[in-house]
């Protein structure tokens, strides 16, 4: 929920805008340890399919659907009839599912890297608060998954 009039007004008039002011680089991706594979076409016993059939069983999935929202994979009622994500500050009504870097998640700045820092320290805070375990993870594994144009 955007509480200032000030917010609520910048939101109104990017609505459906993307802000990409951050380039994706993919030697970072590679020097951070990132693992990117393709499309997930499934799950076979539990554990994610990519579409050549590699079975994956990933501590930390980062999903890339490009620079638009759509959320329509998520089968949870986690949206609006608009197909916007229900949310306070990247929180959902479902336990253990949190968003970040969504347009005035809770401010302007939230889906730039400056953004970021506030709004990551408030999930943070909000999954202790809700008891979900840590997941920690050596290297983490981004599922990149082009959007058809």
């Amino acid at each position: 929920m955007i509480r200032s009039s000030r917010s609520r007004k910048a939101q109104a008039a990017l609505h459906g805008h993307g802000v990409n002011l951050v380039r994706v680089k993919l030697a970072d991706l590679d020097a951070a340890g990132v693992r990117r594979v393709g499309r997930i076409d499934g799950v076979r016993n539990g554990r994610l399919m990519t579409a050549d059939g590699e079975v994956l069983d990933p501590r930390t999935v980062v999903w890339c659907t490009g620079f638009r929202p759509d959320y329509g994979w998520i089968e949870l009622p986690v949206t609006n009839a608009d197909g916007e994500i229900r949310h306070e500050r990247g929180v959902s009504a479902e336990p253990h599912l949190y968003f970040i870097g969504l347009e005035f998640q809770y401010s302007a700045a939230s889906p730039t890297i400056q953004g970021l820092d506030q709004d990551a320290r408030y999930l943070m805070r909000a999954i202790r608060r809700a008891g979900t375990p840590a997941i920690k993870t050596p290297a983490p594994v981004a599922v990149i998954t082009p959007r058809a144009a």
